[in-house]
């Protein structure tokens, strides 16, 4: 929507709708703040409160509640995985903040498209729209909005892979959220320090940290952090196959999403739960609850989340001997992986499909698919997790090859 646009539609309103635009925008601000985003009444009131936007972001003497509007909004929407409808409403606030020369409101809203742009998968869009953010906010005298982008920021570097860089602005963050008493945002870099840990098969340090986080988000009673921090908790605990705790901070987590109508992470959270099961040799509860997640990941495109649950659920069926499942499940993922630039996530689904061609004594369809994930291995950097999964590849061929009686290589 340009300016030009905006302009030349005021004069059709009347007055006294234009009033009444703002003064409704200005309403559902107040009733966000009040009752928090997690009320159960915002389940009952979107439609309301995105009626209310879609008219006020039209209107230029709407403009200024508009946008505080939908800062404030944005984490609901993001927690129910509605990005794709939201995204509009962010990039036409963007552009409305620029023409009005709002530092801030721009630098918040550059943020919070970077956000949407991680959940679709475009992790290097993101981190360029964070790093804006952190450059705006620090030009507004922003601490707080910088730490944000910085938080964020390392967390795209992380889905990247480059974990140095995702570090060094996590402790960046971390610094400016210490020097202004910022629990909340000091939760969030240790929680994104956490994972960048656990990513590196760091899994004790990592949960030093979501420990850590837990323990500031319960200071500030956010329900949505603790869920969090359960979450990755217990992610963390399945590395270490400490089961009952696994299983404890994992429902924990169930219980607070639900209590904060975050659709989207009680998906997750189920997903990673399942895991756990599969892990224990329990793979039909696994089985159902990855079906439940991806209901919600398919309905929502959450790219990044189906193509881990699509691989997990692929995981269950081999276990199970649902053979033409466990493959077609495997085709998926790998297809998404594919979609969304990811090597070693293609490369993972790729050699797990071979493993279900192995336990079918399917040698050469295995040896094929394992040499594709080979290839989209060559020349990455030798992460923990790179090196761990060259090493199920190869032990993977050598059983192929020595089944078809071909030579060692």
């Amino acid at each position: 929507m340009s300016h030009a646009r905006a302009e030349a539609g005021e004069e059709f309103w009347p007055s006294l709708f234009r009033q009444k635009v703002a003064v409704n925008a200005r309403f559902w601000l107040g009733q966000i703040s009040d009752q928090q985003i997690e009320s159960p009444s915002m389940v009952r009131e979107r439609e309301n409160v995105v009626k209310a936007l879609t008219r006020a972001l039209q209107l230029q003497t709407a403009w200024e509640p508009a946008l505080d509007l939908l800062v404030a909004f944005h984490p609901y929407m993001a927690r129910q995985g509605a990005v794709s409808n939201w995204q509009w409403f962010v990039e036409t606030g963007l552009e409305i903040s620029r023409q009005q020369g709002n530092l801030g409101a721009e630098a918040a809203l550059l943020d919070r498209l970077g956000e949407i742009k991680c959940v679709q998968g475009d992790w290097a869009g993101a981190a360029a729209c964070h790093q804006q953010a952190a450059q705006l906010s620090a030009r507004a005298g922003d601490e707080a909005g910088q730490a944000r982008s910085l938080t964020n920021l390392g967390y795209a570097y992380r889905l990247q892979r480059k974990y140095a860089e995702a570090e060094e602005v996590l402790h960046l963050a971390l610094e400016r959220c210490q020097g202004s008493q910022n629990l909340d945002g000091q939760a969030f870099a240790h929680t994104n320090l956490g994972l960048s840990q656990y990513e590196q098969n760091r899994w004790e340090q990592a949960l030093g940290h979501h420990q850590k986080a837990y323990q500031l988000w319960s200071e500030t009673g956010n329900q949505q952090g603790m869920a969090q921090a359960q979450h990755n908790l217990g992610i963390a605990y399945i590395a270490l196959s400490d089961w009952p705790q696994a299983e404890s901070c994992l429902q924990s987590a169930i219980g607070l999403y639900q209590q904060t109508q975050a659709r989207l992470l009680l998906a997750v959270a189920s997903m990673d739960l399942g895991e756990a099961y599969r892990r224990q040799d329990r793979p039909e509860q696994a089985e159902r609850l990855y079906r439940e997640a991806i209901a919600v990941m398919e309905e929502t495109r959450h790219i990044r989340g189906l193509a881990w649950a699509y691989n997990n659920i692929g995981l269950a069926c081999t276990q199970q001997q649902k053979w033409a499942l466990a493959e077609d499940f495997f085709g998926r993922s790998i297809a998404l992986w594919q979609e969304l630039g990811e090597p070693v996530g293609q490369a993972n689904a790729e050699d797990n499909l071979a493993d279900a061609y192995l336990k079918q004594r399917r040698w050469q369809e295995a040896l094929k698919v394992l040499d594709s994930a080979l290839k989209h291995l060559n020349g990455l950097e030798a992460t923990a997790q790179v090196e761990d999964l060259l090493s199920d590849i190869h032990e993977h061929r050598q059983a192929a090859r020595s089944a078809l009686g071909i030579g060692s290589t």
